[in-house]
């Protein structure tokens, strides 16, 4: 399935599990939440990053950003010689690259943690937890209330 058809997909069958999960839910007292995840997302990574089992992620991290701004610096000084800029541009490229595959690990854990964090603060009390980026435009008409629980993950990621 292309990246496009996912999007399709998605755009067309988050409003029938939404409206499917109303109607069943009207006869049930279990409840639809929501968490913006872009606001709790900085915290769960430093949460993530903090654990002793993520060091080597933290450290990777944290070398490739001051591996990129000693590049960066470096190709500033160099700025009439061509040949050095495509080199630094080069190896500016193979810092990104690195930076970007731990990061992207990182990102696997932190939707793991998520999905730990939300069992936790929901026990019971949602049947669905959806990102509320995409829920907004995506509800076509709803019989049940919908929570916004994003404040509750958070103090329970800064209380724990």
């Amino acid at each position: 399935m292309s990246f496009y058809q996912g999007i399709i997909m998605n755009t067309f069958t988050l409003p029938i599990v939404l409206m499917a999960l109303s109607a069943a839910l009207s006869s049930a007292e279990l409840r639809i939440a929501v968490v913006n995840i872009n606001e709790i997302e900085d915290v769960l990574k430093i949460k993530v990053l903090a654990k002793p089992e993520n060091a080597e992620f933290k450290k990777q991290i944290l070398a490739s950003d001051l591996k990129m701004r000693a590049a960066h610096e470096k190709l500033s000084s160099i700025k009439d010689d061509d040949m050095k800029r495509k080199d630094f541009m080069t190896e500016i490229e193979a810092i990104n690259s690195e930076k970007n595959d731990a990061e992207q690990s990182v990102r696997f854990i932190i939707k793991g943690e998520l999905i730990k964090v939300c069992k936790e603060v929901a026990k019971g009390r949602y049947i669905v937890v959806l990102n509320a980026d995409h829920v907004g435009e995506s509800i076509v008409t709803k019989e049940s209330e919908i929570i916004d629980i994003t404040i509750d993950v958070k103090e329970f990621l800064l209380t724990k």
